[in-house]
């Protein structure tokens, strides 16, 4: 009986010593994402009311604070690069030989799903992280920081049993999901070369046409605030331009033009921060969004819009614009 009751003890011993925890887990991944360098691939989703924008990912990450990803929209198979090296950040377009430089704090301004480190700080950030286990992966549910959208308010990151992570959700405070990636491929240490990470080198590879149309389709927003009309709208000669003018409490200039690729790489110095869209990044300020989308520029003005309302209207243009 003594033999059995030793035995048994030593099983609940053991069995306790090997319980994989919340700060096990959290370890784990923190040696990860503090690697040195890694590259990644996968997919991204976002969703918008009756519309889900989907992207083939891959960043590449060094020491340094050096970023590189690209996102392809798998619907237009259009690509856009985000550049984070010594000399800033830079949102490219290939197709258009266009490239914002930015003086930013990318990617520690907010919560990116596809980076590492940034995932790491949303877990070492909120101290009421959640983290639950079953069969097949553990999780950890965290607050989020997305300053141009206070709905998206949480996220669950998913690993599989041997702590490589595998898919992370972003909630809105409906508890919708609106945005998914899922990681195919995550290797870490490997060696990158910092050319990588040079403006003229990171966009050679990719090569793409664009198709620009003749005559502006002129696309009006679905959201905009409560008690603010289309005051005016004006066309150039070739209708490949038009201004619009909304006003009331809420009132802003809209700019809708047809994008035109330019015969040499141009690099156009931005105020404000990257922001990512439904279907492509962009630039924000405290007084102006600007974005490309399906061919055309859109630049929105305003002195009396707070961030996440230019977002709202923004991404209302982009509702129109893609078919499920």
């Amino acid at each position: 009986m003594k033999k059995i009751f030793i035995l048994f003890s030593l099983i609940l011993l053991l069995t306790g010593c090997s319980k994989f925890d919340s700060d096990k887990a959290l370890s784990k991944f923190k040696k990860k994402a503090n690697s040195n360098s890694y590259s990644l691939s996968g997919e991204l989703s976002i969703n918008n009311s009756e519309n889900t924008y989907k992207y083939k990912v891959s960043v590449l990450y060094k020491k340094g604070d050096l970023y590189k990803v690209i996102l392809n929209n798998i619907d237009s198979n259009n690509s856009q690069i985000i550049l984070k090296n010594n000399s800033g950040v830079y949102v490219v377009t290939p197709a258009l030989n266009k490239s914002f430089k930015f003086q930013s704090n990318w990617p520690y301004s907010s919560s990116e799903v596809y980076l590492l480190r940034s995932l790491l700080k949303d877990l070492l950030t909120d101290e009421k992280r959640i983290f639950k286990e079953n069969k097949e992966y553990y999780m950890f549910s965290t607050s989020i920081n997305y300053p141009s959208n206070r709905h998206l308010v949480r996220q669950n990151i998913y690993f599989d049993k041997s702590m490589n992570l595998k898919k992370v959700k972003v909630f809105d405070d409906n508890g919708l999901v609106i945005i998914t990636m899922k990681f195919n491929n995550i290797k870490y240490n490997k060696i990158i070369s910092n050319k990588e990470f040079i403006l003229d080198n990171s966009y050679s590879n990719i090569k793409e046409t664009f198709n620009s149309n003749k005559e502006l389709d002129v696309i009006y927003p679905l959201n905009i605030p409560e008690g603010t009309l289309l005051k005016s709208e004006e066309k150039s000669k070739n209708n490949d331009r038009c201004i619009m003018t909304f006003d009331g409490d809420k009132s802003f200039t809209l700019v809708e033009e047809v994008l035109r690729p330019l015969d040499l790489m141009t690099v156009i110095p931005l105020t404000g921060e990257p922001v990512m869209l439904q279907d492509s990044y962009g630039s924000i300020s405290d007084t102006s969004l600007y974005f490309t989308s399906n061919g055309n520029s859109y630049y929105l003005l305003s002195d009396n819009l707070n961030k996440e309302e230019m977002v709202n209207i923004a991404s209302s243009i982009n509702t129109v614009m893609v078919m499920k």
